[in-house]
């Protein structure tokens, strides 16, 4: 494909409450495999969002500065399925990602998003949904898997470094 041209993504955002709309489209490569966008989007203020892809490789795509340069930053590993949960710690620096499709591995960022690594977590829900979500202004989050069979929920005081049964 040609790299040069780029297909863009399209959502809008409002800054003053639905007043006005601005159009955004952040864009890949044409070269890139088919991404798309799925119901995980993060907003931790004006200036730092964003949202997960579906398709290998899976992506988080996000801006740090309210649009005008965007971040494709790829998670690596075994993990598959479609981004379905991303979540940020109020320090923009600790993240976490969760898919619709291995229930036992979870996302893990330290530098605001821009590389990530995988790690297991305790879950026995081997293929499901993950949902995962910080308390704002602390450095925990709470995480639920699901499947058809099974649901469980687990905490980190800790940023996720480590997790417990709720």
């Amino acid at each position: 494909g040609n790299t040069s041209t780029s297909l863009p993504f399209k959502f809008w955002k409002t800054t003053n409450r639905g007043a006005n709309w601005t159009l955004m489209t952040p864009s890949y490569p044409v070269g890139s495999p088919g991404q798309g966008m799925i119901s995980s989007p993060f907003i931790i203020d004006e200036n730092f969002f964003g949202f997960g892809t579906f398709n290998a490789p899976l992506r988080v795509v996000f801006t740090s500065n309210g649009g005008t340069n965007w971040t494709f930053s790829t998670i690596p590993g075994t993990i598959s399925g479609a981004i379905t949960s991303i979540s940020f710690n109020t320090n923009k620096t600790n993240g976490l990602a969760m898919t619709n499709s291995i229930s036992t591995k979870i996302a893990r960022t330290t530098n605001g998003g821009v590389n990530w690594f995988t790690q297991t977590i305790p879950s026995t829900v081997s293929k499901g949904y993950g949902n995962v979500k910080f308390i704002p202004e602390t450095n925990c989050a709470y995480l639920v898997v699901s499947s058809s069979t099974k649901t469980e929920g687990y905490n980190t005081s800790n940023n996720g470094v480590n997790w417990s049964a709720n």
